[in-house]
């Protein structure tokens, strides 16, 4: 169910719900973001996933607005040209149409007809994804083009690090099968169970080799979620990495007698790309060809920016590529 808090981790709490459907899912996420995002033109959550051929849309919920808004959002998801979609998705995760060069990319584009009859013209726009095409994201409408402010953009893209991650965990239960799903436990395929003072309750490889580098994330996050979010929350957000160490989420859980436990839980983004790479590399060749900075790659993968820096180097070289956008016409060929 939905979190009363209304702030900007009430959202990455929403994002690792796990119990429910994919559509109740996507619904808490619109009643999370809605208090800071929705400025009385409504808001939309949607999952969907990307091919070459267009997108198919999983699940959406919207809030507020015009009456007709879920309607002409769900036509913007399935018609709006191919280009003006990919553009939303090379420009980062949290961007608008003003960023891009405004209205005018919509104005004769059939998907956006039914937004423009309502007096839409823009969203701040919220995109988080993998490789493998399987996407979330949060629309908050504009009646008129703008551009976000760089502290909007820098929240609102960490945020979307934990959509994404949020959206692989249910993923991954949801293979486990649909009782599994429907239960949203988290102790299916965790690799570590610790206290929220970081006290390692059981590892599993590769977790024991990683206890300290566990123990401080999970400190971090309970800091976060208490203290500090009330006293410093651009300090929270940035203390709750999207992984630890590009490989676990954490996900809170209670055992019977009513302890809470912070469950390590394998969920690194599988990244299509050439064999000649490693998965670290493809992970973060993707990521900055969907423009993120060095810095949002680290916080998305729980990695150090130098770590980052030195792997992008790497792969950039494999591939002969020296440049942004040679990256992202090697990524996005044939999307």
């Amino acid at each position: 169910m939905p979190t009363a808090r209304h702030d900007e981790l009430s959202v990455i709490e929403a994002a690792y719900i796990l119990a429910g459907t994919e559509s109740e899912w996507v619904e808490s996420l619109a009643r999370a973001a809605a208090p800071m995002l929705d400025e009385g033109w409504g808001l939309s959550a949607t999952t969907w996933t990307a091919h070459p051929d267009g997108i198919v849309l999983r699940a959406m919920s919207t809030l507020g607005g015009p009456a007709a808004l879920a309607d002409a959002a769900v036509d913007a998801m399935r018609a709006t040209r191919r280009e003006i979609q990919l553009a939303l998705v090379r420009s980062g995760p949290c961007t608008s149409l003003g960023s891009l060069g405004g209205s005018r990319l919509i104005e004769d584009d059939r998907g956006s007809q039914g937004l423009l009859r309502l007096g839409i013209r823009d969203s701040l726009t919220i995109l988080a994804g993998d490789s493998g095409g399987f996407m979330t994201g949060l629309s908050a409408y504009r009646a008129t083009p703008f551009r976000p402010s760089r502290r909007t953009v820098s929240c609102w893209s960490r945020i979307a690090s934990h959509l994404a991650a949020g959206f692989r965990v249910r993923r991954g239960l949801a293979a486990a099968g649909a009782e599994v799903a429907a239960a949203g436990d988290p102790l299916v395929g965790c690799e570590a169970i610790l206290t929220p003072s970081g006290k390692v309750a059981h590892a599993e490889e590769p977790a024991q080799r990683a206890r300290a580098a566990l123990a401080r994330a999970v400190i971090a996050v309970d800091r976060a979620r208490s203290s500090q979010r009330r006293d410093d929350p651009d300090g929270a957000l940035e203390a709750w990495r999207g992984l630890v160490e590009g490989r676990w989420s954490l996900l809170e859980h209670f055992d019977t007698d009513g302890q809470r436990f912070l469950v390590a839980r394998k969920n690194d983004p599988d990244a299509a790309g050439p064999l000649a790479l490693s998965l670290r590399e493809r992970q973060v060749l993707a990521c900055r060809a969907r423009g993120l900075s060095l810095k949002l790659i680290a916080y998305d993968l729980g990695l150090s920016v130098p770590s980052i820096s030195r792997t992008l180097k790497s792969a950039m070289t494999k591939l002969g590529i020296s440049s942004p956008e040679e990256l992202a016409a090697f990524i996005f060929a044939g999307a």
